[in-house]
């Protein structure tokens, strides 16, 4: 029997705006998929930018690979129980870890340089939207090395706030 990836001589690098995904022990990441690739769960086409694809070891997928699987982004995240805004509103280009996440960025002067580390994280998930889109913020750091501008550098670290996705 073919697989969808057979024929193809493609390196495909994951969407880092998608979240990292265990699907049924595999680990998937959002990548393009093949023409005749179907979500194995509901039957969809691919559509432009893919979906999930697994299992997957680093940030690409790379066809052919008879191994791989594909199940679309709604299939996926129904899977694990994500609701529609969960897990949503980053970049993993900087994250140590699938389930460990840092944002890198600025935000207001004089905000946060006098809290304490327990405080600084108060303030960033008061003040952001991190725990309407299923994340917890667990520290808030100096971002050294980003360039000066009106604001202060600072990194946000979090994960997902749901037990199920640590």
């Amino acid at each position: 029997m073919s697989h969808p990836g057979d024929g193809l001589n493609n390196t495909c690098p994951r969407n880092y705006s998608e979240a990292v995904l265990v699907l049924e022990g595999r680990r998937s990441v959002v990548a393009w998929w093949p023409d005749t690739a179907v979500c194995e769960k509901c039957q969809a086409g691919k559509t432009v930018s893919g979906g999930y694809v697994g299992p997957v070891v680093g940030d690409k997928v790379v066809y052919p690979d008879p191994a791989t699987r594909f199940v679309c982004r709604t299939c996926a995240r129904a899977m694990v129980g994500l609701g529609e805004n969960e897990l949503t509103g980053h970049m993993c280009q900087t994250c140590p870890n699938d389930t460990l996440h840092v944002d890198r960025g600025y935000h207001p002067r004089g905000a946060m340089e006098d809290l304490t580390d327990d405080q600084r994280v108060q303030w960033v998930t008061d003040t952001y939207d991190y725990p309407d889109r299923g994340w917890s913020v667990i520290a808030v750091k100096p971002a050294y090395g980003l360039p000066a501008t009106t604001g202060t550098a600072w990194e946000v670290w979090f994960h997902a706030a749901r037990e199920a996705f640590r």
